[in-house]
């Protein structure tokens, strides 16, 4: 299981390196500089992610072992949640993307959202008296699993 989700990890966070470079050439055209230094911070984070990975999953690094696996496991919180509170929205979704999700605004509505593959990132502000609440399953998923492997292995003292 524990190399099924690695792999999952190394399939993903090269579609989000392609997608973010396509950011950065399209915000070199138009001049866009928070565009390009936010692609390229999310790209060093990227290829990082894609290291780390590899690392993990090829045993490689041994003494990074748990270092690796509590980045991924914090790489997958910050994207189980959704938020959008009054206008200020938050959200990370890369890969697979089922989001289950409450929205209060004159009526109150539980829908649930799924895409078979989606590498965004958002923090913004827009007016809006709408609260949207949402939980993305996959992460919420890996997040569970990497922390129960994370502390067998703190509690037995093992690599692998």
């Amino acid at each position: 299981m524990f190399k099924t989700i690695v792999v999952y990890q190394i399939i993903i966070w090269p579609i989000t390196l392609i997608n973010l470079a396509n950011q950065l050439l399209k915000s070199i055209f138009e001049k866009n500089l928070l565009i390009f230094g936010l692609s390229s911070v999310f790209i060093l984070f990227s290829s990082f992610f894609i290291y780390i990975n590899f690392c993990l999953l090829f045993n490689l690094k041994k003494n990074y072992f748990l270092r690796f696996l509590k980045i991924n496991l914090w790489s997958n919180l910050f994207q189980v949640f959704h938020l959008s509170l009054f206008g200020l929205t938050y959200y990370i979704a890369i890969g697979i993307h089922v989001l289950l999700y409450y929205i209060y605004d004159t009526t109150q509505d539980v829908k649930i959202g799924f895409n078979y593959f989606t590498s965004v990132f958002g923090f913004n502000y827009h007016e809006s008296s709408v609260i949207v609440a949402g939980i993305n399953l996959i992460p919420l998923l890996l997040f569970v699993y990497f922390y129960r492997k994370l502390k067998s292995l703190e509690s037995s003292n093992k690599t692998i």
